[in-house]
């Protein structure tokens, strides 16, 4: 019981993150805590059929699943995952991120033509969501969702569009190179309250929208 209390909180403290059931095995092990692998991954597969909590692969991967992969995982609230982290925790990137993950999940469901996901690919560490047909492997909606104050100079370094916001050129250059490499010509990125507009990258447009707006479309 006192395994399943503590597994269960780490995974929820990491909501908007990528989560690993073999690296929590070998963690808990590794303090002599006696605990049983096949045990923890049907205990995982227990949180997301009880919708305590969800998770998300990388899109690339979905046809091939592998069920010891690292994925993402998001509570089922953004509220439920802060009540059980640290005191000190505040990351407000994680819970905005968490919250725009069970609007996508309200809108689109689970089926197979709006499969929600994530996105990476050499040349793009992560776009947080990409909405497509898992069986046909066709995306058709990226989503980024970025709450930044700093500026990070070397993800977009090749990038001469002056029209690049500055606060968010790494998620923005993220999603360009999706863009690029999905061959879709428009992005999302949602801020937590700065709008800016349209901005044109070498790939398409990224709109950028507060989050207060883009849960009321």
């Amino acid at each position: 019981m006192r395994v399943a209390t503590r597994f269960s909180r780490n995974a929820m403290r990491s909501t908007g993150l990528k989560f690993s059931v073999n690296a929590q095995i070998k963690a808990l092990r590794g303090m002599q805590v006696p605990v049983s692998g096949p045990k923890l991954y049907d205990l995982m597969d227990d949180f997301e059929d009880a919708h305590l909590l969800f998770k998300v692969s990388d899109f690339t991967l979905s046809i091939r699943d592998n069920p010891k992969s690292s994925y993402k995982v998001y509570s089922v609230d953004p509220g439920l995952s802060l009540a059980v982290a640290p005191a000190n925790h505040l990351d407000l990137g994680q819970r905005l991120e968490t919250a725009v993950f069970i609007e996508l999940k309200r809108r689109y469901g689970d089926n197979r033509s709006n499969a929600i996901a994530s996105y990476s690919a050499k040349n793009c560490p992560e776009v947080d969501f990409v909405v497509g047909d898992e069986a046909t492997g066709e995306p058709y909606q990226l989503i980024q969702v970025a709450v930044r104050t700093g500026i990070d100079s070397t993800s977009v370094a090749d990038f001469a569009d002056p029209s690049l916001s500055d606060k968010f050129r790494s998620e923005m250059g993220n999603l360009t190179a999706a863009m690029s490499n999905t061959a879709l010509r428009h992005g999302t990125l949602i801020s937590l309250d700065e709008e800016e507009g349209s901005v044109t990258t070498p790939a398409g447009t990224i709109d950028v929208v507060p989050a207060w707006r883009w849960f009321l479309q």
